[in-house]
């Protein structure tokens, strides 16, 4: 993915916006499926449309979520939304220099691995979860090891590699709708306690 297909999140305000899982979960249905209504969205989430009205205002407001025009879908006339640049994956701007905004990129990969949680509780309660073979769809994997600067190369090109394959957008239901979240970080080496 190359950086003009991304958006990086540099303000508080949106850091904060998007620390709601709700407010993640529709971004990432907008992003998989490039412009929608709110009814669209509804549908996808297995959620109310009503209750998603007050989440889409606040992305409004932070310039997260753009109306990008009508659709007329049973018989009313609804709003389309899409993200601020068609396509591009939204980020996080990570500052480390700023406590509260240290502050909101924990609270939202909180939120990120609360709704992975949800995911691979919901597929594993799924008719449709292949839990082996090559068409696995269903993976839960932690794992901590050394690596060295070569080897973090190559996981972060990996990484770019699998979001650029979450990264189309498709306008209909003729796909599954998958999830997938990770973390990464570098773990300092904690002193041994005396006993």
């Amino acid at each position: 993915m190359t950086d003009s297909e991304r958006y990086i999140l540099e303000s508080l305000s949106q850091l904060q916006a998007i620390s709601s899982p709700i407010k993640q979960e529709i971004i990432d249905v907008i992003q998989a499926r490039g412009q929608c209504s709110v009814s669209d969205i509804a549908e996808e989430l297995g959620r109310p449309a009503d209750g998603l009205y007050y989440h889409i205002k606040a992305l409004l407001k932070e310039q997260l979520v753009v109306e990008v025009g009508t659709a007329k879908k049973a018989g009313q006339i609804e709003k389309l939304y899409n993200t601020l640049q068609s396509g591009s994956l939204m980020e996080a701007g990570y500052d480390q220099s700023d406590p509260e905004k240290i502050a909101a990129m924990n609270k939202i990969v909180g939120s990120m691995m609360k709704i992975a949680v949800k995911d691979f509780s919901a597929g594993l309660n799924s008719e449709a979860a292949i839990v082996e073979g090559e068409d696995r769809n269903l993976s839960a994997t932690r794992i901590k090891g050394r690596l060295t600067s070569g080897e973090v190369r190559k996981v972060n090109s990996l990484l770019a590699e699998l979001v650029g394959v979450f990264s189309h957008q498709r306008h209909d239901n003729s796909e599954n709708l998958y999830s997938l979240a990770w973390v990464l970080a570098p773990i300092a080496t904690k002193p041994k306690r005396r006993t």
